[in-house]
């Protein structure tokens, strides 16, 4: 069984065995009965195969915002419609898929082209123009956005019209671009097993490739532990069977994640975070939304609501997903008991190891305002710094839910030395609050 999933109160509660001095002070507020959970780190363990889920969806143009506050994003994917940005985002380490579809227009823009399965001529030269524009161009061709039935604001119309849309752009991206372009589809709005199912079934017996396999992630579907479970069941049902094999899918991208009601909640972006890595996406994308004042934080250069318009100070979507990029590539093992905590542990930022955890109400329906958070460091040893050490250095700073405001900077919670035995330290984060994102940086203790 693995620790992460969830325990009654009662057995967490054998986990919380006292330990003086290790609380958040003197100033902690009263808990509420029952909100427990253990938080259990191995930094000699770590996990092979993580791929980094920093990725943004539109967000800049023009140079703004400035690089300095793009660069500690670490981004990895980047899903974008302005060739312009091509340079730039490659640049910066990112794969870039090419939002073909945006050029085109959609219902919401009253079909400013006609329906492409209307006007299949007219669409193959189309998509023949912005191959020849594009030729040389390091992109992912991202067909057609949420073409799935949910509503009219992309696609008004069937699955068949769809399918027979994309074959039609993969023939001319074929002809054009030659058998190195990587084209994507279906981008999704939502899981939908039975439509990824019937989109590899026509595409196997239309002789037609789906180099990479891509829907959205955006809270549909809950808990969010689901996200894992979706990824482990395509991988296994399409992309590892035989069956599938001359589609020649290469990763599963999930190319918009995180939903509206969760944007600006540090603890759940985490949340988000870990089921993708747990369920192994090769890559991911940052959805964006709607903002006060009839703004979209798709277009005006806020990299999908992560600053504030207009000046571009750090929200706290900002200062989680720099936290995440930061540990991507040393990930090790962690587990929680409880589904409204999520963890995530790496062996080596800057020098120190780190460990982020937040608890949230994302996953489920009950969730108090605070929780005690117990965690276990396990095999410190394996770490440069502490491999004789008979203590270590852990600083614990917050990151609260701030909604739309900016939040400047972190905000400190406490450092302290903890004693290390037999290669374990533990500690306690009492009072922690309801949505946001903590950071434990582990160091050598002076």
């Amino acid at each position: 069984m693995r620790l992460r999933r969830f325990l009654s109160p009662a057995a967490a509660s054998l986990l919380l065995l006292p330990a003086p001095g290790c609380d958040g002070g003197p100033s902690s507020p009263e808990l509420e009965p029952g909100v427990f959970a253990a938080v259990s780190v191995d930094f000699g363990a770590p996990v092979a195969g993580v791929r980094s889920m920093s990725g943004l969806l539109l967000g800049t143009r023009d140079g703004s915002p400035p690089d300095s506050l793009i660069a500690p994003l670490q981004p990895r994917l980047w899903r974008d419609r302005y060739l312009s940005n091509v340079p730039m985002i490659t640049g910066m380490g990112a794969r870039y898929h090419f939002l073909l579809s945006d050029h085109w227009g959609y219902p919401m823009d009253g079909w400013p082209r006609g329906r492409p399965f209307q006007d299949p001529a007219g669409w193959e030269r189309f998509v023949r123009d912005m191959a020849v524009q594009a030729r040389g161009m390091p992109l992912i061709w991202d067909v057609w956005n949420e073409p799935d039935p949910h509503g009219p604001t992309f696609w008004d119309a069937s699955e068949a019209e769809f399918f027979q849309t994309y074959l039609r752009a993969y023939r001319v991206l074929r002809e054009v671009l030659g058998p190195e372009a990587v084209v994507a589809g279906p981008s999704i709005a939502k899981y939908d097993e039975g439509f990824l199912k019937r989109f590899a079934d026509f595409c196997l017996a239309n002789r037609c490739e789906v180099n990479v396999l891509t829907w959205h992630e955006m809270g549909v579907h809950r808990p969010l532990s689901v996200i894992e479970e979706h990824l482990r069941t395509i991988r296994r049902d399409i992309v590892q069977n035989r069956k599938y094999a001359p589609l020649k899918i290469r990763e599963i991208h999930i190319n918009e994640v995180v939903g509206p009601q969760e944007t600006q909640n540090p603890a759940a972006i985490l949340s988000y975070l870990r089921y993708l890595e747990l369920g192994g996406a090769d890559a991911a994308a940052r959805a964006c939304w709607g903002e006060p004042g009839n703004q979209s934080s798709c277009e005006n250069n806020t990299l999908g609501g992560l600053l504030t318009p207009g000046d571009f100070r750090r929200r706290a979507s900002w200062w989680a997903n720099a936290w995440y990029a930061a540990g991507a590539d040393s990930r090790v093992k962690s587990e929680v008991t409880d589904e409204r905590v999520a963890s995530l542990a790496s062996r080596s930022v800057d020098g120190r190891a780190q460990l982020l955890v937040g608890y949230s109400s994302v996953s489920v329906a009950e969730a108090p305002q605070r929780a005690s958070l117990s965690l276990r460091l396990e095999r410190l040893g394996a770490l440069p710094f502490a491999a004789s050490a008979g203590r270590v250095r852990v600083s614990v700073s917050r990151v609260p839910n701030g909604g739309l405001d900016a939040v400047p900077a972190p905000i400190p919670v406490f450092t302290r030395d903890l004693e290390v035995t037999d290669g374990k330290a533990r500690l306690v984060i009492e009072g922690a609050e309801r949505d946001a994102l903590y950071r434990v940086l582990v160091e050598a203790a002076p």
